[in-house]
């Protein structure tokens, strides 16, 4: 949820070509209701890769949600397997001697949801 309360339009979202012929794609939801356009990439391939990163962004969103919830679930439930936890705590990078990867994705979720 964004800072005003307002959710994004909900996914999923597909890829279709301007039919203007001013080229470029856009990304429309179940509605066709306009998400997103692109024009004035340097090529199509890179227009393609923004639009397509785009339209992925509800189901990466949702990912990105289940998995920080299961890793912090894991890391603090005390009915956890230990042997769990000690491989989620060995395997997940560090910088500095702290575990970066769940404030990374924490921080990455508020900016998709215009929070903080």
């Amino acid at each position: 949820m964004s800072a005003s309360g307002v959710t994004h339009t909900p996914g999923p979202w597909t890829i279709t070509r301007h039919s203007d012929g001013s080229g470029g794609f856009l990304c429309v939801d179940r509605e066709c209701v306009i998400i997103a356009e692109t024009h004035g990439c340097d090529t199509w391939a890179e227009e393609e890769a923004n639009i397509t990163l785009i339209a992925a962004a509800p189901d990466l969103l949702r990912a990105l949600e289940n998995l920080t919830e299961w890793l912090g679930f894991m890391l603090r439930a005390e009915t956890a397997p230990p042997k769990a936890q000690d491989f989620i705590r060995k395997w997940l990078p560090r910088e500095g001697g702290r575990n970066t990867i769940l404030p990374n994705a924490w921080d990455a979720i508020r900016k998709a949801k215009g929070v903080g």
